[in-house]
């Protein structure tokens, strides 16, 4: 019977509201948490997409001014075509254009901030379609560019087209006297046909080959463009330029 007062004596209000008190408790706990959680990875998130849109920044220079020295080379392939047509153009601008008609390029591609996304993986960025517009940049585009000019035999110009097109062109310029006004031996017009047909066969090959670069470097501008619009609206954050 004594049991039993005890019992009945429990004070059941105040039990209900000792659980309820501690649940609360661990629930706000639960939730600061997870609060706490998530703004660190913000603020880890927002740090790393603006690392990574200034290397993208850095990168889009360094591809713009491949772009430009590709189109030079371009536009030095019709230099040297009104070379070959016209006796009386003079040769003291011969070899600016024959520098940028076999100029090679390497890409300099910044990677610190991409390769902490990557080893941070799927945690690194929330936005999954962001980041793997980033991952495909960067693994695919870039990639393709350094292949194209480091990796792509074709594309050595130097290498294939410095010395025999140097042979042809030092019968018709003389080479060591750079600060002359007129180094000509005598117009390009006056090479034979065959060397001239030589001439004009690798500058139509230049051309080709300068213009396939021209054409991956616009479409791979366009994307890195593209990318640090995303992250600037990703962020919230818009800069300059």
């Amino acid at each position: 019977m004594k049991n039993r007062i005890e019992i009945t004596g429990w004070n059941w209000g105040k039990i209900l509201t000792d659980i309820l008190k501690t649940f609360i408790g661990v629930l706000l706990a639960f939730w600061v948490g997870e609060w706490t959680a998530n703004r660190d990875f913000r603020v880890k998130e927002r740090y790393l997409l603006e690392e990574i849109q200034h290397e993208l920044e850095l990168n889009l220079i360094d591809l713009k001014q491949n772009l430009l020295g590709h189109e030079r080379g371009v536009q030095a392939t019709m230099s040297m075509r009104r070379y070959l047509q016209d006796e009386s153009l003079p040769l003291d601008s011969l070899p600016i254009h024959f520098t940028h008609l076999l100029r090679d390029f390497i890409t300099i591609q910044h990677t610190a901030a991409f390769e902490t996304m990557k080893a941070r993986g799927v945690e690194s960025i929330k936005n999954d379609s962001l980041r793997l517009n980033i991952a495909d940049l960067y693994d695919f585009d870039f990639e393709s560019i350094e292949k194209i000019e480091e990796d792509y035999s074709p594309h050595e110009f130097f290498t294939h087209y410095h010395q025999p097109m140097l042979q042809i062109l030092s019968k018709c310029y003389d080479f060591s006297k750079p600060n002359s006004k007129d180094n000509r031996i005598m117009p390009l017009t006056a090479l034979p046909m065959q060397e001239r047909n030589l001439m004009n066969a690798w500058l139509w090959k230049l051309k080709l080959d300068r213009q396939f670069s021209i054409e991956n470097y616009k479409a791979v501008i366009l994307k890195v463009e593209k990318v640090i619009a995303d992250i600037q609206q990703e962020t919230g954050v818009v800069t300059g330029g």
